[in-house]
C-alpha cells in the first residue's frame, strides 16, 4: 500500500478521507513530516479546509489533525442542517400532472423520440454504492422492500415516442435505463437508511479489528445523531428504496418518514 495513492475523492468527506489515510499509514513506515505532506497533497482542490491548511501554514501532524477535527464538526453540523430542511416539492400533484401532460404533447410533436426529463430527486445526497443499481434491485428481496414500507410501481403501457432502447426494470417500462432511474436511486437510499442493503454501501468495513486510534492519527469523534442522519443519507421527504452508511443511523421522525413513503407511492403509476 502507498500513502501517495490516497487522495480525497470528488464527493468524499474529510472524515472518510482521513480515516482511509490512517488505516494505510499504520502499515507504512513514514515520518510524521512525510505523512503531513502527503495528507495535504491528497486534499481535494478548492475545499475550505484545503484553503485553511494553506493559510494557517500547519507545520505538524498533530496540528493538522486538530484543525481537521474542528472542520469535521463544522461540516457535520452544516450537513445535518440540510437534512432537517424539508423540500417543498410534491410529485404527482395536479400541477405536476399538467406539466407532464404538456411535456408529453411536446415530445409527440413531429413524431420524434425525445429524451424524457428525469424527475427531481428527494435527496440532496445519495450514499456511494459498490454495485450498479440494476444489480442491487435484482439481489434485494421483496421482503426487504416490504419491511421498509416500499411498493413496486405498477407496469403501464409505453408512452408514445419513448426510446424503446432504454428499459427500466424498476418501473417495467421504457424511456430510461434502470441504473439512471431517479426513483430507484431514492428507493435504495431509503432502504439503506432503514438498515437494509448495507452490504452495498461503498467502503463498508469488513471488520473492526482495532478501533483504538493509533499515535498521530485523527481520533474522529463518534457521529452525533444529527450527523448520522446526514452521513447515512440525506432524505428530505422522499420515498423509495433506501441507502445506509456503514455507521449507525438515526431513523427518520414519523412525519418525515411518512412524507418519504408518500412520495414513492405517488410514483407507483410508473411515471418517470
Amino acid at each position: 500500500a502507498s500513502l501517495k495513492a490516497i487522495v480525497q475523492g470528488p464527493e468524499e468527506s474529510l472524515r472518510n478521507y482521513i480515516e482511509r489515510f490512517n488505516k494505510i499509514s499504520v502499515e507504512v513506515e513514514a515520518t510524521d513530516k512525510m505523512k503531513l505532506y502527503l495528507l495535504e497533497e491528497g486534499l481535494r482542490e478548492g475545499t475550505k479546509f484545503q484553503e485553511a491548511v494553506g493559510i494557517l501554514e500547519v507545520e505538524t501532524l498533530d496540528a493538522f489533525f486538530e484543525l481537521a477535527q474542528r472542520y469535521i464538526k463544522y461540516e457535520d453540523k452544516q450537513k445535518a442542517s440540510e437534512v432537517r430542511r424539508p423540500k417543498n416539492f410534491e410529485v404527482g400533484g395536479p400541477s405536476s400532472q399538467r406539466e407532464e401532460r404538456r411535456g408529453d404533447e411536446k415530445k409527440r410533436e413531429g413524431g420524434k423520440v425525445r429524451e424524457a426529463k428525469p424527475p427531481k430527486s428527494q435527496f440532496t445526497y445519495h450514499t456511494p454504492l459498490n454495485a450498479p443499481r440494476d444489480r442491487i434491485l435484482s439481489e434485494i428481496s421483496n421482503a426487504e422492500f416490504k419491511s421498509a414500507g416500499i411498493r413496486f410501481p405498477k407496469q403501464l403501457p409505453a408512452k408514445p415516442n419513448v426510446d424503446k432502447k432504454k428499459f427500466c426494470r424498476f418501473h417495467k417500462s421504457y424511456g430510461h435505463v434502470t441504473d439512471d432511474c431517479v426513483h430507484l436511486k431514492d428507493a435504495i437510499e431509503i432502504l439503506i437508511q432503514k438498515g437494509y442493503a448495507r452490504q452495498y454501501v461503498d467502503g463498508q468495513p469488513r471488520a473492526a479489528n482495532n478501533n483504538a486510534p493509533r499515535q498521530n492519527q485523527l481520533a474522529v469523534d463518534p457521529a452525533s445523531p444529527e450527523q448520522r442522519v446526514e452521513d447515512e443519507n440525506r432524505v428530505i421527504g422522499g420515498v423509495a428504496l433506501a441507502i445506509s452508511r456503514p455507521e449507525d443511523f438515526l431513523p427518520l421522525q414519523t412525519d418525515e418518514e411518512k412524507g418519504a413513503l408518500d412520495y414513492l407511492a405517488a410514483h407507483l403509476d410508473g411515471s418517470w
